[in-house]
């Protein structure tokens, strides 16, 4: 069995995704389950001004994209 990568949540970021709508939310997580199981999110782009290896998930619903850092 693979072990599972940690989530380290910085700032706000664990309480701005509990405030997305149902369903981006549940996108949302199963996104980042991909990234813990060691794979790719669907719709992500590099995001080396965190650091390398940093990418910004994105997630749309039917009237807002909303981003996540990892």
């Amino acid at each position: 069995m693979q072990c599972m990568k940690e989530i380290r949540w910085v700032g706000s970021a664990y309480e701005d995704l509990v405030a997305f709508p149902d369903e981006p939310r549940r996108d949302a997580g199963f996104q980042l389950s991909l990234v813990q199981a060691g794979l790719e999110p669907d719709a992500w782009k590099s995001f080396d001004a965190i650091g390398a290896g940093a990418r910004e998930i994105r997630i749309r619903d039917m009237v807002n994209a909303r981003r996540g850092r990892i």
